[in-house]
């Protein structure tokens, strides 16, 4: 997928993980690091059109390519299946390969349950969190954990994959409607082909039947950021409203419209806020 950005303002490094290859992804140049962990079931690369927002100059993101997903890394799980202690390792590998001594996160989505897991390792400087339309608390989502389950007694693994590239169809058509250039979604649907449907429907599962709420107990809520869209889907909504309710203190941010919008459609003035709350 071609990168929309002058070759010194990115980096792409492959490394190597359990015998396969793991795409990486270094965007910006400037002194403050964010490691950003990608929303199901999408690419590091679906960073670009928020970064196109935001001077480069300032930032570096570290991002990559979950094994399975929408991407360039090559599949972990294919012979085991869907493991989250595994992926949590190869988190921390890129973290090392980077040198993230000093840094922040941001976790969007499916992104916000492995940014909890790394603030509570404790093990690591994170000077600020951002969770953007954040899933913590899996014991909430009753109808969708009925689905997946049901998906998955019987194995029908493709149907998660076909609704997705159904919705990426769908917003594709909104964006040349809206006069926008949907060429790097073109490409981005060619390597949508390439994941694994299998561990689509585990790694949701898995977020859905989990509860990563507590693992934010020990880190300081002002400097935590939940940023949630006044469009989305209920279910998401609530899941915004009871992490407040819990953190008491956090920096609170309501953005326009629905979920995908804040990685594929994103405002100038929110994408400013959101990194210059991280790196301030």
């Amino acid at each position: 997928m071609r990168i929309p950005l002058p070759k010194h303002y990115y980096k792409i490094v492959d490394l190597k993980f359990e015998s396969k290859r793991i795409r990486t992804y270094r965007f910006g140049i400037g002194p403050k690091k964010i490691l950003s962990l990608p929303g199901f079931p999408h690419s590091g690369l679906t960073y670009l059109y928020f970064l196109l927002k935001y001077d480069l100059k300032k930032v570096q993101f570290i991002t990559f390519d979950l094994p399975g997903w929408v991407g360039n890394s090559e599949n972990i799980f294919e012979e085991l299946g869907y493991n989250e202690e595994q992926l949590i390792i190869l988190v921390e590998l890129i973290i090392n390969k980077y040198e993230l001594n000093h840094f922040s996160v941001i976790g969007y989505s499916f992104g916000s349950s492995l940014a909890a897991r790394l603030v509570g390792l404790n093990k690591y400087r994170i000077e600020k969190l951002a969770l953007i339309s954040p899933v913590l608390d899996g014991d909430q989502i009753t109808y969708r954990r009925w689905l997946l389950n049901t998906l998955r007694q019987f194995k029908i693994y493709d149907y998660l994959k076909l609704h997705i590239y159904r919705k990426m169809n769908i917003y594709k058509a909104q964006l040349i409607k809206l006069g926008l250039d949907p060429s790097l979604l073109d490409e981005y649907q060619k390597m949508f082909k390439n994941s694994d449907s299998k561990v689509l429907l585990e790694s949701i599962d898995k977020l859905f039947t989990s509860n990563y709420s507590s693992y934010l107990d020990n880190f300081d809520a002002d400097k935590i950021l939940i940023a949630s869209s006044k469009d989305e889907s209920p279910y998401i909504k609530e899941q915004s409203t009871l992490l407040r309710r819990k953190l008491k203190g956090e920096k609170t941010l309501y953005l326009e419209g629905n979920h995908e919008d804040f990685i594929l459609h994103p405002e100038t003035e929110m994408v400013v806020k959101v990194i210059d709350f991280l790196i301030k």
